[in-house]
């Protein structure tokens, strides 16, 4: 009668044998893996003859066991729809009579690796069976994030419940909020909640940012950021950009029945990381299938590192209450993202300068499918220049060699060269990134592109915004 996990649980299960004749019975008790089992706790009752215990010791040691079983022999009346909790190192057990009926519960937890478990148990020590078709009902955080989940019990009797809450790696557990709901009797005993101050820690996402334009400016930031709005069935494109020295930001949506919605690259995360105050960009999207509201999470590492990000959202958004100022508290830091927002035209198949760059710099040109030959020249004192390109898709080019980079370096003002094949897929607009280290220690550099290319010239692909 034991139930094996990484903590001590406490299991009631029931038996009732049939005794047709007064006889001398023989009882065995058995079990396996003696260290990990804490104790237990056998109770017979019917017409029996029992012998008293000799044993005083032995009372004695029965009745320190006992107090085990106490937290379930006397549960907590549920007196609220809401149990709000910290990580701990035992369990709690709750109870309350319900009605016939579904009965609805909503587990928030916020961890770092912690798991937060609910196991409910009918009038015969039963374990019932949730909405998913298993008797646990559990959910883990990382970093700290607002999980959240539902489930529903359906209830087809009148009876009382009991309910455990357990959780593993308290330490890491800094709350969690259980709130129940449908025909449950709560008990008339209305105690103010021990861990009140906790519900705080879920009002980010109870109550997140109404998006009022289609684009969100934003600085690092030490807590994660909640944004709703309304989508229509079709494709949500977004648009990432990023300008950090090492930090990733994470972006998860979820629907209106709290479930992570998967975006293009099949995931329920889109990540974009940075270095060096580049300015990467990406792009990605995600499919509704029916109009709903849709929960945005943006979330980053190391937020003193992160200059700067602008996400668009594009397509079948619909924004209820539009603001055009919405962003104006930001507009410093949109600057930071025009030189890769209007890269400078290419006008030459040749790039040179007697002098490096403070910051990167940006070209834009269109090619044809084929391959495109760059030749990289370096004279520095200790300086490395390297050359990126990124497709229309804002996806980066790889070379010939599988790399999406090419860098030369240069010490003791000698001159180094190298060469390289881009290889392009088709027609379309081309982004080149020149970045540089030490720019002062730089004396002459020149880039040289050779290839079917089109400069300066105006058509109709133009840079993805």
């Amino acid at each position: 009668l034991s139930e094996i996990k990484s903590h001590f649980v406490k299991t009631n299960e029931t038996s009732t044998p049939i005794n047709s004749t007064k006889q001398k019975l023989i009882l065995k008790l058995s079990n396996n893996y003696p260290k990990d089992l804490k104790a237990y706790r056998l109770q017979i009752d019917g017409n029996l003859e029992l012998v008293a215990s000799k044993e005083a010791s032995n009372a004695n040691k029965l009745s320190a066991l006992a107090k085990e079983f106490e937290d379930r022999d006397n549960p907590i009346a549920l007196s609220s729809s809401q149990i709000v909790n910290r990580g701990s190192d035992k369990d709690f057990y709750y109870s309350f009579d319900a009605e016939v009926g579904e009965i609805k519960l909503a587990l928030n937890v916020i961890s770092n690796g912690s798991t937060v478990g609910v196991n409910i148990f009918d009038e015969s020590a039963n374990l019932v069976q949730f909405s998913n078709n298993t008797t646990d009902f559990s959910l883990a955080a990382v970093a700290f994030h607002n999980e959240k989940t539902v489930t529903t019990i359906n209830n087809t009797r009148k009876q009382k419940f009991l309910m455990r809450l357990t959780n593993n790696y308290s330490n890491d557990l800094k709350a969690y909020r259980l709130v129940l709901s449908g025909p449950i009797k709560y008990s008339k005993d209305k105690e103010k909640p021990a861990f009140a101050s906790l519900l705080k820690e879920f009002e980010a996402r109870d109550n997140p940012i109404v998006l009022a334009n289609n684009e969100i400016i934003q600085r690092g930031n030490e807590k994660d950021l909640y944004y709703s709005f309304r989508i229509q069935p079709g494709e949500l494109q977004c648009s990432l950009d990023l300008i950090s020295n090492g930090s990733t930001l994470s972006i998860q949506a979820f629907d209106d029945q709290d479930k992570p919605i998967k975006f293009n690259n099949n995931s329920n995360e889109f990540s974009l990381a940075a270095t060096a105050d580049h300015h990467e960009k990406k792009n990605f999207s995600l499919i509704s299938e029916r109009s709903q509201s849709i929960l945005m999470r943006i979330s980053n590492s190391y937020p003193k590192d992160l200059k700067a990000y602008r996400l668009r959202l594009m397509g079948a958004i619909q924004i209820i209450k539009s603001d055009p100022n919405a962003n104006k508290a930001f507009e410093s830091l949109s600057k930071l993202f025009n030189d890769r927002d209007n890269p400078k035209p290419l006008t030459s198949n040749e790039i040179s300068a007697q002098t490096g760059s403070e910051k990167d710099l940006y070209y834009t040109f269109v090619a044809e499918a084929g391959e495109i030959d760059l030749t990289l020249g370096l004279m520095s004192d200790g300086s490395t220049i390297n050359v990126e390109f990124f497709d229309k898709d804002n996806n980066p080019i790889v070379y010939i060699d599988k790399s999406t980079s090419f860098s030369v370096s240069s010490t003791s003002n000698k001159v180094a060269e190298k060469s390289i094949t881009l290889l392009v897929k088709e027609k379309q607009n081309i982004l080149m990134r020149i970045t540089n280290t030490y720019p002062q220690s730089i004396k002459d550099y020149s880039i040289e592109l050779i290839g079917d290319l089109e400069l300066n010239q105006n058509n109709d692909l133009v840079p993805v915004p």
